[in-house]
Formats: structure tokens, C-alpha cells, sequence
């Protein structure tokens, strides 16, 4: 009040959003603007950081592919994303990933492995990419199984906090 500031803008996602409405509570005004790689605030259709996130993913998969083609691998790549699977499907359908796992679609550790010896054997593929969101399995103990269990040679990559970093698309 002292230096006439009217009001905060606040851009984030849950954490920041819960700042904000401690802060509204107390009587100070704010603005909410969505920024979260998860791109999981209710009625926005893409949150500051998403694309950035996404471009930085895709980049990613698009090296790994290149790897696992030529060592006929099944490279499964785990993105962030929380309770939100907008990383894994979108980047999987940027980048033609042969499976992609979320909340939303489920995880069957079998259908995964005979979905991947299909792609082996009978469609004769050179290397698979599957992308997971984070805290749906143990993407070290499913690449383990998918070696055990398919023609590939299973490899994990866990992106992390490479995913939020760097500078901004030009979208975001």
C-alpha cells in the first residue's frame, strides 16, 4: 500500500496458485496466469512453460530414436507431468512413439510387452519408443522386462528437471 502497488501477478501452477490465494486472503488483490510444464490448470488449453516443455521432449526422443535404431532398442522415455499425461501424449504423438502411457490410458505391463513383440517380430520394427509419464512404473524395471521379454533391448531415460529448464519457446 505504501508504494501503490494494486495488485500481484502471479504466474504458476498449484504451489503458486495456493501463494496467491494466501496473499488474496489477507487482503492483497491477485492475478492468476497458468505457467506449468503440466499444463494442468483447469479451462486453460495450454499453460505458460507447456510448449517449452514439450519442445525440449520431443528434441529429446528425436536423438534417442536415433540410437535405438540402429542397436534395435525400445527406448522408454519417462516425462514429468504429475497426475497429468499432456507431456507423454502430445510428445508421443509429435514424435509417432509406438506406445504412450498415462493416467488416462492405463499401464498393463503385459499388454505393453506383447504390444512390443508384435512390433518385433511380426511387423519387423527396427526400435520402439514408448513414453511414460512419471509415477506410473518403474521405467528401469519395465526396460529390464521388456530385454527379457521382446527382440529389443529395453533402455529407460527419465528426462527430469532437463524438461523445465532452458529459455522459452516463442510460443510460451
Amino acid at each position: 500500500k505504501k508504494r501503490g502497488i494494486e495488485a500481484v501477478v502471479v504466474i504458476g501452477g498449484d504451489g503458486s496458485y495456493r501463494g496467491a490465494l494466501a496473499l488474496t486472503e489477507m487482503g492483497i488483490n491477485c492475478i492468476g496466469i497458468p505457467g506449468t510444464i503440466d499444463n494442468d490448470i483447469v479451462c486453460t488449453d495450454f499453460t505458460i512453460g507447456f510448449d517449452t516443455a514439450l519442445t525440449t521432449v520431443v528434441e529429446a526422443i528425436d536423438k534417442l530414436r536415433d540410437t535405438s535404431n540402429s542397436h534395435h532398442r525400445c527406448s522408454i522415455v519417462e516425462v514429468m507431468g504429475n497426475r497429468c499425461g499432456d507431456l507423454a501424449l502430445w510428445s508421443g504423438i509429435a514424435c509417432g512413439a509406438e506406445i504412450v502411457i498415462t493416467s488416462d490410458t492405463g499401464f498393463e505391463e503385459s499388454e505393453v510387452l506383447e504390444r512390443l513383440r508384435d512390433l518385433d517380430l511380426i511387423k519387423k520394427k527396427r526400435h520402439a519408443i514408448v513414453v511414460i509419464s512419471e509415477k506410473i512404473a518403474d521405467v528401469d524395471e519395465l526396460a529390464r522386462k521388456i530385454s527379457q521379454n521382446t527382440g529389443f533391448a529395453g533402455r529407460a531415460t527419465v528426462l527430469g528437471h532437463v524438461q523445465r529448464g532452458g529459455s522459452p519457446s516463442a510460443y510460451d
